[in-house]
């Protein structure tokens, strides 16, 4: 939709960002819904990963720590993806200085804040999965990697050096998702 153009960094020129938005609002707009619409499957999976859990006999801290991760890490999802869409909004392209703020906040909810809550969902299903032995070991220690690197990732509010954590966090997440979900599903 944006003809090959990438959605611009957070950390680049606020003119960049409002000349990328004005020639392709409509790229952002979509990717915006889709980014919402990702976060209802993301509170269903965590829903019944610590149902399953709790069923296994799993009546531990970590589960509730799962349950709260998932349910941040959507709710951030989701308010990234509508602040995306404010992005494109034409109310909004008439300010730069209103585009610009939208956008740090759709890139500070979707990025360290999604990824650190991120972190304790995957901690809170991978503890009790090693302590346990209710799954293979290196989903657990993947699940535990994937938080280190979430919560890691906050650092790019500081430094914006290290938002090379975020997806660090998010893809290596997606294959921790996945096998959680195979795992707990036995």
């Amino acid at each position: 939709m944006a003809g090959g153009a990438t959605y611009p960094s957070p950390f680049e020129a606020p003119e960049i960002v409002e000349r990328y938005v004005t020639a392709h609002g409509g790229a952002a707009a979509v990717a915006g819904f889709f980014q919402l619409a990702s976060a209802f499957p993301l509170l269903v999976f965590t829903a019944t990963a610590v149902h399953r859990l709790r069923a296994t006999g799993a009546s531990v801290p970590g589960t509730y720590i799962a349950l709260v991760g998932g349910v941040l890490s959507a709710g951030f999802t989701i308010l990234s993806g509508l602040f995306q869409w404010v992005v494109s909004r034409p109310v909004v392209l008439s300010s730069p200085d209103a585009m610009h703020l939208a956008h740090q906040v759709s890139f500070a909810l979707g990025g360290p804040a999604y990824a650190a809550s991120f972190g304790l969902l995957a901690a809170g299903l991978s503890v009790p999965v090693l302590v346990m032995r209710r799954g293979p070991r290196w989903v657990g220690w993947l699940g535990l990697a994937v938080a280190a690197v979430g919560m890691l990732s906050t650092l790019t509010l500081i430094v914006p050096a290290f938002s090379y954590l975020i997806p660090l966090t998010r893809f290596p997440g997606f294959i921790w998702l996945i096998a959680m979900a195979a795992t707990l599903r036995r």
